[in-house]
């Protein structure tokens, strides 16, 4: 559709505009809050409560001197979660900003297909399709940053494909919207900056030929610029952080394969092939009946072409490529084949009908598939509870479920712990020790991170007693 015929933002009456918005926040809470109630946490989100319970000051602190491995984020998700801390923490309401992220990710997409030109109940079978969408549902349930990065690639989106219509209007507000929201974006995930460079080349192009874009004036684009610049600036603070993790969080352990990696990251846009499919099919039919396929094309390149080929390029050849990294031009993707869909099957009964039928199948295969249990932690934890004695040593994983057996005990402070991490020597002293009954999950780790993932994902809540 083209953006000259689109109804300016003020078209959809305040009820509709706030439907819009929040029926997918509704959806994602109605159809994960059993699993994000009921689902154990596991490693990573354990990470996340880790530095979440420490003091902002503190968090900070650590994140600043970067641990290899392990403190490798910006700050700013953390901070949000230890706000949550101070109301619950149980594993529902540590889930509940990442379902509320992904709900309003997709509320923004609705937003920003109906001000494009799509019909309100398109949007809305639009937004439902994106939020039971399988990675979209993996993350509404995960208790890390990428949740909220979803949600700002959204409102990126919508802020750049608004300055397209801002002919008149003062720039400067759009260069602190920019600014602002990049910054935010690079204080959520350091990947952000693929973003950054992304941008800064849409900004340059829009400067030097305005007509590509449609749009009459340049200053759009030196907005755009600037915008980026103004994110660099308000992140220098963290610039020794970044260099920091530049330099020593380059491998992950055994070489990386890029053709598998990147095969592996675009079936993850997909949620499998089947849909990978049905998201080229999209882009296919805009390339061929798209009124604004050129717009939609430069913002896949800033979105996702730039920041892939730096990352595939640039990275370390030990150093996976992973979707997560890209997570903020997922909502791009689905725009751009929602766009195609509608070029190619108009704005009526039969594009909702299909849009929903869609959204059904991705919310079936999400349940089924997406949505895996894992380790039961809280079986474990209660006949630990039951028949572990004070003077008996409790022996786990470590790294691999030491930390989730401990959060689900109803008193861990009560019992010993051994958490056997990577010495193979205090792993044998440890387990000859007298005083260790009680082994969960104990695993002689590899070197190859590759060969952990292999063996032990999903991983098994096991408890078993010396002999």
């Amino acid at each position: 559709m083209d953006r000259s015929e689109s109804p300016p933002a003020t078209a959809a009456p305040s009820r509709q505009a706030l439907l819009l918005l929040l029926f997918p926040v509704l959806l994602v809470l109605a159809y994960l809050s059993y699993h994000a109630a009921n689902d154990a946490l596991w490693t990573d989100e354990l990470f996340s409560l880790t530095l979440a319970e420490d003091s902002p000051s503190e968090l900070i602190s650590r994140l600043w001197g970067y641990q290899k491995g392990y403190y490798d984020h910006p700050p700013l998700y953390f901070l949000l979660l230890h706000n949550v801390l101070f109301f619950a923490n149980s594993p529902w309401a540590l889930r509940l900003l990442s379902m509320i992220c992904v709900g309003l990710a997709g509320g923004v997409l609705a937003l920003l297909a109906h001000r494009r030109g799509a019909s309100a109940e398109a949007a809305l079978a639009f937004s439902s399709l994106f939020v039971l969408h399988p990675l979209m549902i993996e993350n509404a349930n995960f208790v890390r940053m990428y949740a909220l990065m979803v949600l700002l690639g959204s409102l990126m989106l919508m802020v750049v494909d608004q300055l397209t219509k801002s002919d008149g209007q003062p720039r400067w507000k759009w260069v602190a919207f920019v600014g602002l929201l990049l910054a935010t974006m690079i204080y959520t995930s350091y990947f952000a900056l693929l973003l950054g460079v992304g941008i800064g080349m849409l900004g340059l192009l829009w400067a030097l030929f305005p007509e590509f874009f449609r749009v009459p004036s340049r200053q759009s684009g030196i907005a755009l610029l600037l915008g980026g610049a103004g994110a660099l600036l308000l992140v220098a603070p963290w610039f020794p952080v970044i260099l920091k993790l530049a330099g020593n969080e380059s491998a992950e352990g055994f070489p990386a394969q890029r053709w598998v990696e990147l095969a592996s990251l675009f079936e993850g846009i997909g949620g499998g092939w089947l849909g990978l499919l049905l998201l080229a099919a999209g882009w296919l039919a805009l390339m061929v009946k798209g009124s604004d396929r050129r717009w939609l094309v430069a913002l896949l390149a800033a979105f996702l072409i730039v920041p892939l080929a730096i990352l595939a390029l640039a990275a370390p050849p030990d150093r996976a490529v992973k979707l997560q990294y890209l997570i903020f031009a997922v909502p791009l993707v689905f725009l751009g084949a929602f766009e195609g869909w509608l070029a190619a099957i108009g704005d009526g009964r039969r594009t909702i009908t299909a849009l929903a039928v869609v959204a059904i199948a991705f919310g079936v295969f999400s349940w089924r598939s997406t949505v895996q249990r894992p380790p039961d932690w809280w079986a474990v934890a209660e006949i630990l509870d039951r028949q572990a004695t004070p003077n008996e040593v409790i022996m786990t994983g470590g790294f691999l479920s030491g930390e989730g057996v401990v959060y689900h005990m109803s008193e861990p402070t009560a019992h010993s712990f051994a958490h056997y991490q990577t010495s193979l020597d205090d792993f044998y002293v440890t387990s000859r020790d007298p005083a260790t009954v009680w082994y969960v999950n104990v695993v002689q780790l590899p070197k190859a991170f590759e060969d952990i993932h292999n063996r032990y994902f999903p991983w098994r809540g096991e408890v078993a007693t010396a002999p």
